[in-house]
């Protein structure tokens, strides 16, 4: 991740969404199980969709994302190990008015799982996580 933001340029605004996808979805949410974290950054109406096998869309809501992750942690799942570690690689970031979308490759351990895509709401000057989806690398 820190390769690649060497590579590009981002905006002031971009950075921003940048710090907000980190802070809660990559260590809050996946790395680390931090709720704190995941609060900040995720809109309580987040959903992430899906397209199953027969091509129905299933929702997967934050609040039960984040009892997930909350329940992984207890067990000792997270945090992740060194090795296993979430990171994302920024395709783009586009920004117009108070919306946005970032396309990024989701890894794991450094290999590319997904490639997703996060829509976000400025709200009171802040950015947050309103959306993704997904597709499945395989």
């Amino acid at each position: 991740r820190q390769e690649l933001h060497a590579q590009k340029a981002f905006s002031g605004q971009q950075q921003t969404i940048i710090n907000t996808i980190q802070t809660s979805y990559v260590e809050g949410l996946m790395n680390e199980g931090d709720t704190m974290k995941i609060d900040q950054g995720f809109h309580p109406s987040f959903v992430m969709t899906g397209l199953g096998d027969k091509d129905e869309l299933w929702v997967h809501p934050i609040d039960k994302w984040r009892a997930q992750k909350i329940e992984a942690r207890k067990a000792g799942k997270l945090p992740r190990p060194a090795e296993k570690t979430v990171t994302l690689n920024y395709h783009f970031i586009d920004i117009t008015g108070n919306t946005a979308v970032a396309k990024v490759d989701y890894n794991e351990g450094g290999i590319t799982t997904y490639v997703d895509y996060i829509s976000l709401y400025r709200i009171n000057g802040q950015w947050r996580i309103i959306s993704k989806i997904f597709h499945k690398v395989d």
